[in-house]
């Protein structure tokens, strides 16, 4: 079974991590998000890979090329402009003749995409769609089950005060070819919005695979720093991981001085951290510096960022690429600092 990422997204919730990256790309214990999409397809068979790229897309065809050095063979396809989720697929189309899987590029997950499969192939559904548990559904699309599994309802991202339903759509599925009779070319068309409620309005059988899984949105700083912490702590493994154990914390080349303390965080490749530092629940990017006595917690910060001495940072801060934060500056509860900003 062939499978398709939706890799092309702006990712404007997530700035401004994303300013100079995309979203796909933005690294989960020190590696591109995607690429654990990537290595979990493989470890259930799936080794034909389609993705589709919109914003930024150079950065995600150099990192990855054809797919060789993960065991997969990637193709490309890149959007000329924002077709939604459904529209962007349809441009694959010429490549899916048969059944096959669609992931978002934004998630962190521990699917059983093998049983996914198994479940769909019982079904006469045109299309199965992953459902997750979460305590909080009103910014996801919700659902309603049958008895047999049968989709009876959807709500996308219901209104505050609107009847809510615990299960939502994982952006996960799987499409029967079909499915392009029902989705314009070359207009913008999104599968929770128009698609499939349209099928549901016109008596189409969806099916719904409900599973105890992880699975998290990462498309906004706080989920983002959550999903990486949770990985830190083993609360999932991804598909880069054997073991539990199989996950890189602090990155190399990096310089811890005598004094720092780390607590639960996530360093990149050559970062520095300057004595007395404290960083707690807090991930670093690539080449971040960190000056002495700083204290930053439950933040991100991006690659290239420069902080200088006795910096504060209180919660929910994210800082972009290439910033440089001046010495005693302190950043409040849930600032965000622009790309190349210099603050103090």
């Amino acid at each position: 079974m062939k499978a398709v990422i939706m890799a092309g997204g702006v990712g404007r919730r997530l700035q401004p991590l994303t300013s100079t990256l995309p979203k796909p790309m933005v690294p989960v214990l020190n590696r591109p998000i995607l690429e654990h999409t990537i290595s979990l397809l493989k470890r259930h068979g799936c080794t034909e890979v389609i993705l589709l790229l919109y914003y930024l897309p150079t950065a995600i065809r150099d990192y990855f090329g054809d797919g060789h050095h993960l065991g997969v063979n990637l193709h490309y396809v890149v959007a000329d402009k924002d077709y939604g989720t459904a529209g962007a697929v349809r441009l694959a189309s010429d490549l899916l003749n048969e059944r096959f899987l669609v992931l978002s590029g934004d998630l962190l997950t521990n699917l059983n995409l093998s049983d996914f499969v198994t479940f769909h192939a019982t079904q006469t559904a045109i299309a199965s769609l992953a459902l997750a548990r979460v305590p909080n559904p009103e910014p996801f699309g919700n659902v309603t089950l049958s008895d047999d599994s049968c989709i009876t309802r959807f709500i996308e991202k219901p209104a505050r005060g609107e009847e809510q339903f615990p299960l939502v759509n994982a952006g996960i599925y799987i499409l029967e070819p079909h499915i392009f009779d029902f989705i314009p070319p070359q207009e913008e068309f999104l599968f929770a919005r128009d698609l499939f409620p349209q099928l549901l309005a016109a008596g189409s059988c969806l099916s719904g695979f409900v599973a105890d899984i992880y699975w998290k949105d990462l498309g906004n700083p706080e989920a983002y720093l959550q999903g990486n912490l949770d990985v830190r702590q083993g609360r999932v493994r991804t598909g880069l991981q054997t073991s539990d154990r199989d996950v890189e914390f602090i990155g190399n080349g990096c310089m811890i001085a005598t004094g720092a303390q780390l607590e639960n965080s996530v360093l990149g490749q050559n970062c520095c951290v300057e004595r007395d530092a404290f960083i707690k629940n807090t991930v670093l990017w690539d080449d971040v510096e960190v000056g002495k006595q700083c204290h930053i917690q439950q933040s991100v910060v991006a690659r290239a960022v420069r902080i200088g001495e006795r910096v504060t940072f209180q919660t929910n801060v994210a800082v972009g690429e290439g910033a440089t934060i001046t010495s005693g500056s302190i950043l409040p509860a849930g600032a965000r600092i622009a790309c190349g900003a210099h603050v103090g």
